[in-house]
């Protein structure tokens, strides 16, 4: 008696199919409100602390630069000519050594700005001091130009 070949069952035919080209099987989905949001607080991703700038004016033991000497500005002959006065507002980083490292411009009549940086750039200072240490300091600096009547 010849025997026949059975074709092979479900399970079998999918044991032996291309893993790549089986598609498991799905259940369906039942949408509620209770299974569209998440059963517990999902948690907030750590973020590394980060510590305010130290401002060593706040604290104990500072003792901020002063002027020493002042050079004065040259009026700028078209700030003249124009009859431009005014306030420059400048931000200076003062080295250790007292000699004006850095200046930002915060405000002030555009003819006037770089008459002004270069005078306070001319400045000397008596640095900064924290707890007897010579520090930098960041201070505010204004210069003044008016017109004789």
């Amino acid at each position: 008696m010849r025997q026949t070949e059975e074709p092979p069952s479900p399970s079998r035919a999918r044991a032996h199919a291309d893993p790549a080209r089986s598609i498991p099987p799905t259940l369906p989905v039942q949408e509620s409100a209770a299974q569209s949001a998440p059963p517990f607080p999902l948690p907030i991703p750590a973020q590394p602390r980060q510590d305010p700038p130290v401002d060593l004016r706040t604290m104990e033991g500072f003792e901020s630069s002063r002027v020493l000497k002042k050079a004065p500005p040259i009026y700028p002959d078209p700030a003249i000519t124009g009859r431009v006065q005014g306030t420059v507002r400048l931000k200076a980083t003062i080295a250790k050594d007292g000699t004006v490292q850095n200046i930002e411009v915060m405000s002030g009549p555009a003819l006037l700005v770089q008459a002004a940086e270069d005078a306070v750039r001319r400045w000397t200072f008596l640095p900064a001091r924290y707890r007897g240490e010579i520090v930098e300091d960041v201070t505010h600096v204004t210069v003044n130009f008016a017109l004789a009547q």
